[in-house]
């Protein structure tokens, strides 16, 4: 009876709550970068990038989401096209700062695939972060702009015979936030993740 009735309250006392579950689209732009192709490096043009994900606020600051990414781009030099789709499993912090926009940063780990005009393709794990801020439009939705790198771990050896490539991105996106099943963020007070 005693272990019974402490649990709720120690889970209460130590345990973050849930208070909503999310959905987001975003899109924007990739930053043209350049990235090694066989031991040279190959300047990338301006591309794309969009993407969703679906998560949950865990109160104090903290959510999590699942997180698909696709960006596109062509290498100038090469003639050939790079597309990338990735899942990634984010943690997210938002401080408790009483702004009116909120600030907030987050990183997460998953897989990248890479693909290329010729049908080359590989898999890698990889990593990414993010930085933005965030605005409330109503109880329930938000708008989001965010600066998000993200690289696969190692080189990934791409084709048949097999090219020894890079792979890491950087995007500017913008997009909105729908938060049900509780309630969006608090921007008043902060109690909410972002």
């Amino acid at each position: 009876l005693f272990a019974t009735g402490a649990t709720p309250a120690f889970a209460q006392e130590f345990m973050p709550s849930v208070s909503g579950f999310t959905i987001q689209a975003y899109g924007g732009l990739r930053v043209p970068d350049n990235l090694q192709f066989n031991g040279t490096a190959q300047d990338l043009g301006i591309g794309t990038t969009f993407g969703a994900s679906a998560g949950v606020d865990l109160g104090s600051g903290l959510s999590t989401d699942i997180d698909y990414m696709r960006s596109s781009t062509t290498y100038s030099g090469l003639g050939t096209a790079l597309d990338s789709q990735s899942l990634m499993l984010d943690a997210q912090y938002a401080p408790a700062l009483n702004f009116a926009l909120q600030p907030y940063a987050g990183a997460g780990l998953g897989i990248v695939g890479v693909s290329y005009k010729n049908s080359d393709n590989a898999v890698a794990p990889a990593f990414q972060v993010k930085l933005g801020v965030a605005g409330p439009i109503n109880d329930q939705l938000s708008w989001f702009g965010e600066y998000r790198y993200q690289q696969a771990f190692g080189h990934l050896n791409v084709g048949t015979p097999a090219n020894d490539v890079e792979y890491a991105s950087h995007s500017i996106v913008g997009g909105l936030k729908f938060s049900f099943g509780g309630g969006g963020p608090s921007y008043s007070n902060n109690n909410g993740g972002y």
